[in-house]
């Protein structure tokens, strides 16, 4: 089992360049897809969606993009 760290994307600023991010949690899963959809779930997303940010080493607690 991996360890994902993915965080509620709300929308994209008015210039288009960034996302805004928050509630932030590590998710274990075995794919990135499938971390995004038990955050999805467990955060009974509907306006909101879960982004995966990258894949924590939970040993290092070093995140890597995915």
């Amino acid at each position: 089992m991996r360890h994902f760290l993915v965080a509620s994307k709300s929308g994209i600023k008015t210039d288009g360049t960034e996302l805004d991010l928050n509630n932030y949690q590590i998710i274990k899963a075995e794919t990135p897809k499938e971390a995004r959809e038990i955050y999805d779930k467990n955060n009974k997303c509907k306006f909101t969606y879960g982004l995966v940010i990258g894949e924590l080493d939970i040993d290092t607690m070093n995140v890597t993009a995915p």
